[in-house]
């Protein structure tokens, strides 16, 4: 988008939300309480939430840049609690059985989706419990890498990020913004670097793909 890369919050990041398109290459997005109107070269999709760095330049013009679309999905009702679990033993074990359960129990289509999803995810060796904070939704992966923990984690109004555990302590933090990385690095006194931020694994649109 136009302009500089001048920064208003150099802090973090913020969500804008796409309302409409309303010409070409230009459209209304809600900042915050503010609506926008905008220029876009890269094509936006309406209704969708973005992670964006939001500036201005010398003369006053709103600049918009380096938008990442904003993760959606459906969350597991208790999740929050499993994750606390986790965090404070540090013991993933339970996980399978207390999916099993939810699953049996599960009488609602999108629910059991999220459910059997994680099933299948800690079967590959990962953790990943949808939950919602804020009306918005999260999401915690955890895996093991060689001698390290690595976390994913999606919350809130924060972008992405992805932070390395080794021996009990963080060693490294990980987002798609400079801006973000530095407010880690300092916070958790560690290596902080900039990179494409993603889940550590994805489950395709249909989960239960029968052939034959």
């Amino acid at each position: 988008m136009s302009g500089t890369n001048t920064i208003i919050n150099a802090s973090l990041p913020v969500i804008i939300e796409v309302l409409e398109k309303t010409s070409w290459w230009r459209y209304n997005l809600r900042f915050g309480k503010r609506i926008l109107s905008t220029k876009s070269q890269r094509e936006l999709e309406i209704g969708e939430l973005y992670f964006a760095n939001v500036g201005k330049d010398q003369g006053g013009v709103i600049n918009i840049n380096k938008l990442i679309k904003r993760q959606r999905g459906v969350y597991i009702s208790g999740a929050q609690g499993w994750i606390e679990r986790i965090v404070d033993s540090g013991e993933t074990d339970f996980l399978f059985d207390e999916l099993k359960t939810s699953l049996a129990l599960c009488d609602d289509a999108l629910s059991f989706d999220a459910l059997l999803e994680s099933l299948m995810t800690l079967q590959k060796g990962i953790v990943s419990l949808p939950f919602v904070y804020d009306e918005l939704f999260c999401l915690f992966q955890l895996r093991k890498n060689g001698a390290k923990c690595e976390l994913y984690l999606l919350f809130s109004s924060f972008a992405p990020i992805i932070i390395s555990i080794e021996s009990g302590q963080i060693v490294e933090a990980q987002s798609p913004y400079a801006s973000l990385s530095q407010a880690l690095a300092k916070a958790l006194k560690v290596k902080a670097t900039v990179a494409e931020t993603k889940p550590f694994f994805t489950a395709s649109k249909n989960i239960l793909d029968f052939k034959g």
